[in-house]
């Protein structure tokens, strides 16, 4: 019977967990012959959360927000990525990765470890008969850590 299942130090310092497909001994079997392997993730994710970005009836212009702190240990990843959605009540429902919609404009990113948003409103959207913003208008946001090879 061959080892299937190896978890904490998988060579070279690197640490996670791998599975081989039956009759694979875990420790000598190739990509392929892996069920699972900790080493071969893309994105791991390092925080995820909901923002409010403006709450009442907003007005036009820019609001800049700031979000939590990514976990010390992330902080100072330069290979950080960022993934939002926009979601503002009697206007329109989330929508993924958002940076415009209807003159309501999302930037958001990580800077120096932190969640910051920018968000701009357009006079336009305000105009009477349009679709105006009449709520809290939030974030739902996730930050990923890409892992190289």
């Amino acid at each position: 019977m061959v080892d299937r299942v190896l978890f904490g130090d998988l060579g070279g310092g690197v640490f996670g967990c791998r599975a081989s497909r039956p009759g694979y001994d875990v420790k000598t079997a190739t990509k392929g012959q892996l069920l699972y392997d900790t080493s071969a993730i893309v994105f791991q994710k390092v925080l995820s959360g909901e923002t409010i970005l403006v709450s009442g009836f907003p007005y036009a212009g820019t609001y800049n927000v700031t979000g939590p702190s990514l976990p010390s240990e992330y902080a100072s990843y330069s290979n950080l990525h960022m993934w939002a959605n926009l979601y503002c009540p009697g206007v329109y429902a989330p929508l993924l990765d958002i940076t415009s919609q209807q003159g309501i404009y999302l930037q958001y990113g990580v800077q120096n470890g932190v969640v910051k948003f920018t968000l701009t409103i357009d006079p336009v959207v305000l105009i009477v008969g349009g679709d105006t913003p009449n709520g809290t208008i939030k974030s739902s946001w996730a930050v990923f850590n890409a892992l190289m090879s």
